[in-house]
């Protein structure tokens, strides 16, 4: 469901800077896309964090958060003064690149979770677009366009796929089965 938002999020990032700050901002730009970045790994990672916590092993979700809390700060202070402002966000990036793989070591070691098929490839789908957006959008003019355009196409695929594991029914349910079909159509469901 977050896959839209980030995809979107990356096409559009410099032109709402632009929008609602001055010039002076325009650094924000790469910062919020390196944070974007870092969010589709946080929407991965969150729920594992809190499943090694509802399990009952507090000590270990406390250890994690600390870790990568650390990890944080230690990449902004030493690398502000080489990397100035960017740094931020690229640390940021760095924090969930460090927390994903520890909460799901832990999580798999606590009670055996595992990561469904479908999951990791859209996980790694998420985030391959995000960096395509981003680069498309660097490089050329039509960035936002073509980020926009990934971005409802993600959008009709999630509520086809959303609708169809739900099973709902009304108008919502009406509108995921012919997202679904469409989807369908193009050999992505």
């Amino acid at each position: 469901m977050s896959g839209p938002v980030f995809i979107a999020m990356m096409a559009v990032a410099p032109w709402v800077i632009h929008m609602l700050y001055a010039a002076s901002f325009t650094p924000a730009i790469e910062i919020l896309r390196w944070q974007v970045l870092g969010d589709v790994l946080k929407v991965a990672s969150f729920p594992l964090g809190f499943l090694i916590l509802a399990a009952g092993d507090g000590k270990a979700f406390f250890s994690t958060e600390t870790a990568t809390l650390l990890v944080l700060t230690v990449l902004i202070t030493g690398l502000m003064p080489i990397m100035g402002l960017q740094i931020t966000g690229i640390a940021y990036l760095a924090m969930y690149a460090f927390y994903l793989p520890l909460v799901y070591w832990l999580a798999r070691r606590r009670i055996g979770f595992r990561w469904s098929r479908s999951v990791i490839i859209m996980s790694i789908v998420t985030f391959a677009i995000c960096v395509g957006v981003d680069i498309i959008t660097v490089l050329t003019r039509w960035g936002i366009l073509v980020g926009c355009i990934a971005a409802a196409a993600f959008a009709v695929y999630s509520l086809g796929r959303i609708t169809h594991m739900s099973n709902l029914g009304g108008p919502v349910g009406r509108l995921g089965a012919m997202a679904r079909r469409l989807t369908m159509r193009f050999g992505t469901s």
